[in-house]
């Protein structure tokens, strides 16, 4: 059994903007979210934590690497972890009306419809298909170990469900998912890949300070509705 920390990134210049972010769009850090991943690493020790793996996206990386300082781990960059693939809405401006694009799509997906896609990107049974196939190396290679993934809200949140039989994508689009949140997952290594138990979700309470003025992952939650 593997115990996987699933560590979303500090906050970013994205996050404040709400552009769609994926491939093009790449910033770095902020103060606040440097600040946020430190925080988050502190909280992170004493878990025994063998390993990190992170997304490719700038954000993700800085993150794992300042939590990789405290936690003497070099991360492990996979394109498996990488933000949802919007397509061409990440060339668009984040208006109001794209932004229902993407939520429609999610509400979609949370409805059982895998195959809609967002033009020119990822549908839902390719994202969790990357992203689980993404989990299971890494239990692969560290059996029995726990793991800190470092990755995105987008990723998270609509894997889980598919990870952890009896959560519901619908359920967890309601739900925040904060820079530098935690969540934890028990897996199993089963024939036909992993199966997980979920133990916590979007745990903040190791930030304090500036550190916990969080801002929205979405420009709307209440567009799921």
């Amino acid at each position: 059994m593997n115990r996987l920390f699933l560590l979303r990134h500090g906050e970013n210049q994205a996050n404040l903007t709400k552009e769609f972010s994926c491939r093009e769009v790449d910033y770095p850090l902020n103060e606040k979210g440097r600040l946020q991943a430190l925080q988050a690493g502190r909280a992170l020790l004493g878990n025994n934590i063998r390993a990190i793996v992170s997304s490719p996206l700038k954000r993700a990386v800085e993150t794992a690497e300042i939590v990789g300082r405290l936690l003497n781990l070099t991360p492990i960059i996979t394109e498996a972890f990488r933000e949802v693939n919007v397509g061409d809405l990440e060339a668009q401006p984040p208006t109001k009306e794209n932004w229902a694009i993407h939520h429609a799509i999610f509400t979609q997906w949370a409805a059982g419809k895998d195959e809609v896609a967002f033009p020119a990107g990822e549908n839902y049974r390719q994202l969790c298909e990357r992203t689980l196939n993404g989990f299971l190396t890494a239990c692969r290679h560290f059996p029995n170990q726990n793991i800190l993934i470092v990755g995105h809200g987008g990723i998270f949140t609509a894997v889980l469900p598919r990870l952890c039989p009896g959560l519901a994508l619908s359920a967890l689009l309601q739900s925040k998912i904060d820079n530098a949140s935690i969540s934890e997952v028990l897996v199993k290594q089963r024939t036909h890949g992993l199966t997980g138990e979920l133990v916590s979700f979007s745990r903040s309470d190791h930030l304090t300070g500036s550190a916990a003025d969080l801002v929205s992952e979405l420009p709307d939650k209440g567009m799921f509705t």
